[in-house]
């Protein structure tokens, strides 16, 4: 390995799997990488070969500011090689930027400007936005209670679907419902009965998700790349992508993302997502991300450098003298890990057959086997991807043998024991 620098480290904050790429990205910038989180147990990231040391914090640090704030100081007090912090995922950035006030002057942050940030989270207001600059949108509309839920759905008419305003939330425990008929109205409302939170009414789009990952400056588009997903660990396309490509980028969509770029002065990296009926070719914006995307480590290990700049960008450093790789195939992803946790929670919760199982259980395992990038991990870096799959077979051999486990049964005519008698 070669060898790094002693007077540049960089914090890498959060267990997510862009976490991987992160900390590669640090290493060839020339920084060292220190990895920092607070799981109450050692993290798939603790063991990666990017990460030269682990900052473990007590668990629940990274939820209470002031505690993070102190334990942070007391850190870069003592360690003047540490000069950025990059926080990767929602709940870290936030903690961040509560906090940013309070940090060294010589610390680099690499993370969006404030005002952008809960400017993006806030998808009422981004969807107002997106409609002003003509960017392709379905009709939203804001609502707060079950009557102005069933107002909102009468007037865009079925199918639609049900989101929380901010990406911070989730709605019954997922990131959209989508409602096909009265029915399925009906059964929302009476589990989200007395709910006073706002949400938001979309009309529905049938379409393949894509992303586009972006590296900006100050209102102006570097560079950008697109990624299609093509499958999710949900069954109606929310959720989380599992399996997907790296296509050649929309010349307009990347039109519109210019403009919205423009618009918010947007200076960072970033996804923006949208919809696209493969019938009609038609699209619909999404939302935008004011972060790094989870599944942006396929594209780092199709050849994409935008982290790299990011970094680069944020800690000021020179450039490097290597060139841009020129690589321009659609590789394929597939994140299994992810995949096989939803088959095992549709088999739980019995929405999902013996048969069904059978077959997504195949299909993920055929996207695996085609797949030219496996976000788990990789040859050159096995650890993290061992490490998810052991805690996670030891888990569900535990929730077997427990689900399997006869339950003892008591006679009516058993006597307490002497040290169960009152006294």
């Amino acid at each position: 390995m070669r060898d790094l620098p002693k007077d540049k480290t960089i914090l890498v904050l959060g267990a997510h799997r862009q976490s991987l790429a992160v900390m590669q990205a640090g290493r060839r910038t020339g920084h060292r990488v220190c990895f920092g989180h607070d799981e109450p147990h050692s993290s798939f990231c603790d063991v990666s070969r990017w990460a030269d040391e682990v900052w473990h914090c007590p668990p629940g640090t990274f939820g209470a500011p002031r505690s993070f704030l102190a334990a942070c100081i007391s850190l870069l007090e003592e360690r003047d090689d540490l000069v950025s912090i990059f926080p990767v995922g929602t709940r870290e950035i936030n903690l961040l930027l509560s906090v940013a006030g309070d940090l060294p002057d010589r610390i680099r942050l690499i993370a969006p400007r404030s005002d952008l940030w809960f400017r993006c989270l806030d998808k009422s207001q981004m969807s107002g936005l997106v409609d002003s600059l003509g960017i392709p949108s379905a009709p939203l509309l804001p609502v707060s209670g079950n009557g102005a839920v069933k107002d909102a759905v009468e007037s865009l008419g079925w199918p639609c679907v049900i989101k929380p305003v901010s990406e911070q939330t989730s709605i019954c425990g997922e990131k959209a419902l989508i409602l096909r008929d009265p029915e399925g109205l009906q059964g929302f409302l009476n589990d989200a009965s007395g709910s006073p939170e706002p949400l938001l009414v979309q009309k529905y789009f049938m379409g393949r998700r894509h992303n586009l990952y972006f590296l900006a400056e100050h209102g102006r588009i570097v560079d950008v790349e697109e990624t299609r997903v093509d499958r999710t660990d949900r069954r109606n396309g929310t959720g989380l992508g599992v399996a997907g490509r790296r296509i050649q980028a929309s010349p307009e969509w990347v039109s519109h993302l210019r403009k919205l770029v423009s618009s918010l002065d947007y200076h960072g990296m970033g996804c923006f997502q949208f919809l696209e009926s493969e019938q009609t070719g038609e699209g619909c914006f999404l939302e935008v991300n004011a972060r790094l995307g989870a599944n942006y480590g396929h594209l780092q290990k199709s050849g994409a450098d935008l982290l790299e700049r990011w970094i680069e960008q944020a800690s000021l450093n020179e450039s490097r003298n290597e060139g841009r790789p020129e690589t321009v195939r659609s590789l394929k992803y597939a994140w299994t890990y992810g995949e096989l946790r939803s088959i095992e929670r549709r088999w739980s919760d019995g929405s999902a057959g013996l048969g069904e199982t059978a077959h997504d259980l195949w299909k993920m395992v055929e996207s695996g086997l085609k797949a030219d990038v496996h976000l788990d991990g990789s040859w050159r870096d096995p650890r993290p991807a061992w490490v998810l799959y052991r805690r996670y077979f030891a888990s569900l051999l535990k929730r077997l043998y427990r689900k399997g486990r006869p339950v003892p049964k008591v006679s009516a005519h058993a006597r307490p024991t002497q040290s169960a008698l009152p006294r």
